[in-house]
């Protein structure tokens, strides 16, 4: 027996007309029925998303983190559906009810949980949107087989919420170093009878040092780990601007997840790519032609952060009994993936090179 207090609370997916299972709907931005078609609106929740000051929350997840006490990795929801007990994993914020095939979305308890979900960019492409991207996609691939190109495919998709946080700072940098300049002095080289006349390259140290102040907004950290990473990083690219309060039922027929990078992980992570960053843009303030012995002391201000759901897709197709995937941003479309190539198309390719480096050394050899 579970006790009903330690159970999670699941979002109401039922439809108000006829009882049956609620999915969001990228098209109209609503909620639609399965079963009678019914559109229920969905205007969101009200309110700016927010951000958070990094250290007092770092302070209370830390806090927070010294008195957990382990728990299962399980956490169980009641199907207001069909009455079934679902166990599902603890990081999981959505699933379909393996008895009566409902949705379903964990609701995000404020009050017990230290750092919580913003907000979220919902879905704005369809699967026949997907459709169209991947044939248009398949058939610019120049290496791809032409029968490829020609057949119509329908691959199998997945539509889920990726994780991601995204933190703000005001940086003061100081640096020292020294610039190179490069100059050319003409030297002449003596062989037996022979002489010639060379430029050589050298370099005029100059030290510098000096400060920069830069404000970064948004730096974006994805929160998922998995094989797909690599993918995700091609079209992880989203208008944080279009970005909604965070509202449970967005989630209802598609998947999503907690992040799996805590709030400390996440802001070294956007540490180190902020201080890549200011690198960059002291060495361009530097100038010269090059630059050595860099030193830079960055102290990070006024750092808050928040944490969202962006939306994609992953999908795959099969040929030759190989499979190949792809990965879809659901808000703006951008695509990467893999593909089979030509064999022939490769070997002709190969075979013009030849064609042509033979041609050339016979010039030369001849004429």
């Amino acid at each position: 027996m579970y006790d009903e207090e330690e159970l999670k609370e699941a979002v109401n997916s039922k439809c108000p007309q006829c009882g049956s299972t609620l999915h969001f709907d990228s098209e109209s931005q609503n909620l639609i029925c399965d079963s009678c078609g019914s559109i229920i609106p969905l205007n969101g929740k009200e309110g700016a998303v927010e951000e958070y000051d990094f250290e007092t929350y770092l302070q209370k997840y830390k806090e927070n983190k010294e008195n957990e006490i382990k728990t299962e990795n399980k956490i169980n929801i009641r199907c207001e559906d069909c009455g079934a007990l679902i166990m599902i994993d603890k990081m999981q914020l959505s699933t379909e009810c393996p008895f009566c095939g409902s949705n379903k979305t964990i609701k995000q308890n404020i009050e017990d949980e230290i750092i919580h979900i913003e907000g979220i960019i919902p879905f704005q492409l369809s699967e026949e949107d997907n459709n169209q991207l991947f044939h248009q996609w398949i058939k610019s691939r120049f290496w791809a087989p032409g029968k490829i190109k020609k057949a119509l495919y329908h691959p199998a998709y997945s539509a889920f919420y990726i994780p991601i946080w995204t933190f703000d700072a005001e940086t003061f940098s100081q640096y020292s170093g020294m610039r190179g300049d490069y100059y050319y002095v003409t030297r002449t080289i003596r062989s037996g009878k022979s002489m010639r006349i060379v430029q050589e390259r050298r370099i005029r140290w100059t030290p510098v040092a000096g400060n920069l102040n830069e404000f970064f907004d948004d730096v974006v950290i994805r929160g998922t780990q998995n094989v797909l990473d690599d993918y995700i990083g091609k079209v992880a690219f989203y208008n944080l601007k279009e970005s909604q309060k965070y509202d449970e039922k967005y989630l209802l027929g598609y998947q999503a997840e907690k992040s799996s990078i805590n709030l400390e992980e996440g802001f070294e992570r956007a540490r180190n790519v902020m201080a890549r960053n200011i690198r960059t843009h002291i060495i361009k303030k530097i100038g010269g032609d090059t630059v050595s012995s860099l030193n830079i002391k960055t102290k990070y201000d006024h750092v808050t952060f928040k944490q969202m759901l962006c939306p994609l897709y992953n999908g795959s197709y099969q040929i030759n009994k190989k499979r190949y995937l792809f990965v879809i941003n659901g808000q703006n479309g951008k695509f990467y993936g893999k593909y089979p190539k030509s064999a022939m198309k490769i070997s002709i390719l190969i075979f013009v090179i030849l064609l042509l480096i033979t041609g050339i050394v016979l010039f030369f050899l001849y004429y």
